[in-house]
């Protein structure tokens, strides 16, 4: 079962898994794409909103397939700004 299967079989949308994970939207979508594959506190997150063990996590992950060679890369965080707003 993929990771996309096991929130849709809980009836979620992305955002709703998001919010419940504390993670971005668009990261869920990401993930479930094979584009990112999460940090380990990221893969936590999502296990404990899914309620599934982290190695059913991981198992899961590794059916996704990846599209990009890259796919293993990490999002940074985006940077705040050092520009004051008047």
């Amino acid at each position: 079962m993929k990771l996309e299967e096991l929130r849709r079989e809980r009836g979620w949308s992305k955002a709703e898994l998001a919010r419940r994970a504390e993670i971005g939207e668009a990261d869920v979508g990401k993930v479930e794409s094979g584009r990112l594959r999460p940090y380990e506190t990221q893969l936590r997150k999502l296990s404990a909103a899914l309620r599934v063990p982290v190695s059913k996590m991981h198992g899961l992950l590794d059916e996704v397939p990846r599209e990009k060679p890259g796919a293993t890369r990490r999002i940074r965080p985006a940077r705040k700004s050092n520009r004051r707003t008047t």
